[in-house]
């Protein structure tokens, strides 16, 4: 009897704690479910937010890219990128009309501490590279790059000086040795202000001298003291015309320069600013022919040569016709 109650108080305990590992269980399940639902709910939400992160990433990058890929072959696109950088030593009144310039087309422009000849450089602010694989520009992060391009200032007075020097003094081929060695893989402006009205005036200097030469041959009177005045005045010529020829031509074919003469200061200004606009166009006129300019259309196949005229085998002489010489043939 009493083996039977034990029995059946283990079976109830057994039972009950069934019951109890079963509550236990349902409630570590229903914990594990919430948790891996919560878990699932916060991925999703982690990809939602990735997957908007990332178009609007490449949303501005689009942007970006179109950015950099507007039409800058157009100075007043490109012209933002350039920083003009005017030498210390420049003539103060074209430093002013220049600034002046540059002020007026709303390009930036500095100062720089040169070293003796007053040398005009750019400088550029890349934001993109071009990608000829894409045929695309691709942005970049904004660096300050050196143009290769320089303009020299240089006034009537000094080149002549320049042009009429000897070996042992500074002549056009040690200047321009010397501005080589300061830049050696630049483009050289060499921008000349007042030769060409300074050549006229020695011109007409040189005229007035002729002629009063001929005017004291032809008249043996004592010169009045108007004419001593004129002929002091006209001692002033400089036989200069050849060797200032022989510079302009050394220039430009054995240094490779570019030569560009102005009037006067505001001149040379306006000239400091044409090019900078052309130069902030150099790089994209440059894939623009290399990449993007079309291919010649092919040339036409050449044509066919012309039959030639059919012309009839030449005739015989009938056999009975005898053939007479024509130094033999009778006179009329």
């Amino acid at each position: 009897m009493n083996i039977d109650d034990s029995e059946v108080e283990v079976a109830a305990g057994s039972k009950s704690r069934k019951k109890t590992e079963s509550a236990e269980d349902r409630a570590r399940r229903a914990t594990e479910k919430k948790t891996a639902k919560e878990a699932e709910k916060e991925q999703k939400r982690i990809e939602r937010e990735y997957t908007k992160a990332a178009k609007a990433k490449e949303k501005e990058k689009a942007k970006d890219i179109a950015r950099v890929n507007i039409d800058r072959t157009k100075p007043e696109v490109s012209l933002p990128e350039m920083t003009v950088l005017l030498p210390d030593i420049l003539d103060a009144a074209v430093k002013g009309q220049t600034t002046f310039a540059l002020d007026d087309l709303g390009c930036k422009h500095t100062e720089w501490a040169a070293t003796g000849m007053p040398v005009v450089k750019w400088n550029r602010t890349v934001t993109s590279r071009f990608n000829p694989e894409t045929d695309i520009w691709e942005p970049m992060r904004a660096v300050t790059k050196e143009e290769k391009q320089i303009l020299i200032y240089v006034p009537a007075k000094k080149f002549i000086e320049m042009a009429l020097a000897t070996e042992q003094q500074e002549n056009i081929d040690s200047h321009i040795t010397s501005l080589k060695m300061q830049f050696p893989s630049h483009s050289i402006i060499y921008l000349i202000e007042g030769l060409t009205a300074w050549r006229r005036h020695n011109r007409n200097i040189s005229d007035r001298q002729y002629k009063a030469a001929v005017r004291s041959h032809i008249s043996s009177e004592i010169p009045t003291t108007a004419q001593r005045k004129q002929k002091a005045k006209d001692e002033g010529y400089v036989e200069a015309d050849e060797a200032i020829e022989d510079a302009l031509l050394g220039l430009q074919v054995l240094h490779e320069v570019y030569i560009h003469h102005t009037v006067k200061p505001s001149d040379t200004a306006k000239w400091i600013a044409k090019f900078t606009l052309h130069i902030s166009t150099i790089p994209y006129m440059y894939v623009t022919f290399l990449f993007r300019t079309p291919p010649p259309p092919p040339l036409p196949p050449p044509p066919s040569p012309p039959n030639p005229p059919h012309t009839p085998p030449p005739t015989q002489p009938h056999q009975n016709t005898p053939h007479t010489p024509p130094y033999l043939a009778p006179t009329r």
